[in-house]
């Protein structure tokens, strides 16, 4: 999703390089997030849940993990980095390591993977996209998506107080449905694709028939007597 004005606002130069540096970063950890801004901070968001976000002040720069216990489970602090409850800052001409950023991303993606109540976003190792869904007291409750690592919407159905139910759909990575099952039903129907195939041609049999074989027979038989 595109966002209008220009990323950290304005900002010196060497300040907004440093922001870049971090932001590709950043981006790099989840793949297919969409970007957008919150509380006028330049974020990155996984099917619409807030991931991180970066913003430039006078006298330092922000890491937001939209998170008040992601940046208290880091450990020590980098170098020149101080923080607060749902902040790390970080020098203006310094830009964070790869890895610090990869530990706060893990940590924020750790925290929205196991929500009790309330929506649900499993990712796979590298940060893409796996499940999504919503939770009731710590069970699975409504309409469910899967998807496959490379973004293609695998599967969906619902849950209800952690059950499943309903028509639950299985897709190619065309999008197009190859399976359905009606949970807690007794009847379940298959989808199958249209082969594009032309329809294999009948072979005739040269099986001959057991009747003219044994009268042939009986004809040879009457000749050599």
């Amino acid at each position: 999703m595109g966002v209008t004005g220009r990323r950290f606002g304005d900002i010196p130069p060497l300040q907004r390089r440093v922001l870049d540096v971090v932001w590709k970063s950043l981006i790099r950890c989840v793949p297919g997030a969409t970007v957008t801004r919150k509380y006028g901070i330049d974020c990155i968001a996984l099917d619409g849940v807030i991931v991180g976000g970066l913003a430039g002040y006078r006298h330092h720069n922000s890491y937001f993990p939209f998170s008040g216990g992601v940046v208290s489970r880091i450990g020590r602090l980098p170098r020149g980095c101080s923080s607060s409850q749902g902040t790390l800052r970080f020098p203006l001409d310094q830009p964070l390591a790869p890895t610090v950023v990869r530990r706060l991303v893990r940590l924020r993606l750790a925290e929205m993977a196991a929500v009790d109540h309330g929506r649900r976003i499993v990712t796979f190792p590298n940060g893409a996209l796996k499940a999504v869904g919503p939770m009731r007291r710590g069970k699975l409750h409504g309409a469910w998506s899967w998807y496959r690592q490379d973004g293609s919407l695998m599967r969906t159905g619902s849950f209800r107080d952690g059950s499943a139910t309903g028509a639950w759909r299985t897709y190619d990575r065309a999008g197009r449905v190859i399976s359905e099952e009606n949970k807690g039903s007794t009847t379940a129907r298959r989808v199958v694709r249209e082969s594009t195939r032309p329809a294999p041609r009948a072979i005739r049999s040269r099986a001959k028939s057991p009747r003219r074989s044994s009268a042939r027979r009986v004809d040879s038989h009457r000749q050599t007597r």
